[in-house]
């Protein structure tokens, strides 16, 4: 088994046809069919199923499929690690983040690194909380910028860089408007307006409103606040 054949494997299965494949990999479309072959007679297993000019993979096909993906994943993160070692200030950094930090912390962090590290280079991927942890946890990305910081993720490893304070936004005639702080349980008869459930802030000020020890309401949610 050789990593040709696994790399034209995860192609054609990701197209799901062996010319599309072939002209991604800038390889012969006989090429790719043989070494699919090869690597189905090794296995001993059909792999795809030939439907036209279309393939499909077979239930032991989407199987493996998932094995070699993980497998390339952790050889290519591997090899990325030695080039890294032999020469620690070339390379690349996959970085992930939220929105909420794209005009602030995200620029800063990367010019400062740039200026120590003049050649190294970025990749960089917005996305959601969840989406960022699992980023992390499948080597797609290097690092990310999020909080709160991870805790239920062995294989994840947390720094806190700073903290932020919640604010709680008031009519100007509001009782609570000329307090310079309030209280959670202060705000136990209000009704919140809050990100929609999937949202970490959204499970934050649920949990808050627990530890206070009050239900909270709330009549109105929106994606972007």
């Amino acid at each position: 088994m050789e990593l040709r054949q696994l790399r034209y494997f995860v192609e054609v299965a990701e197209r799901e046809h062996v010319s599309d494949a072939a002209a991604e990999l800038h390889v012969a479309q006989s090429a790719i069919s043989r070494q699919i072959a090869n690597l189905e007679a090794e296995l001993g297993v059909q792999l795809f199923e030939r439907e036209g000019r279309n393939v499909r993979l077979t239930h032991i096909g989407k199987i493996f499929l998932t094995h070699t993906k993980s497998a390339l994943k952790a050889i290519d993160h591997a090899k990325k690690q030695i080039d890294e070692y032999i020469d620690p200030e070339r390379g690349s950094i996959k970085i992930g983040f939220p929105t909420s930090l794209a005009s602030n912390l995200l620029p800063t962090v990367v010019s400062e690194f740039k200026k120590k590290h003049p050649k190294i280079g970025y990749q960089l991927r917005q996305g959601s909380y969840n989406f960022l942890i699992e980023s992390v946890e499948n080597r797609e990305i290097d690092l990310a910028f999020l909080g709160p910081v991870p805790t239920e993720h062995p294989d994840i490893i947390g720094d806190i860089l700073f903290t932020e304070n919640f604010y709680a936004l008031v009519p100007n005639s509001h009782p609570l408007a000329e307090q310079s702080s309030v209280n959670l349980r202060d705000l136990h008869e209000e009704t919140f307006v809050l990100f929609p459930e999937g949202y970490v802030l959204h499970q934050l000020v649920i949990d808050g409103c627990k530890q206070a020890a009050f239900r909270h309401e709330y009549r109105h949610k929106g994606g972007k606040i």
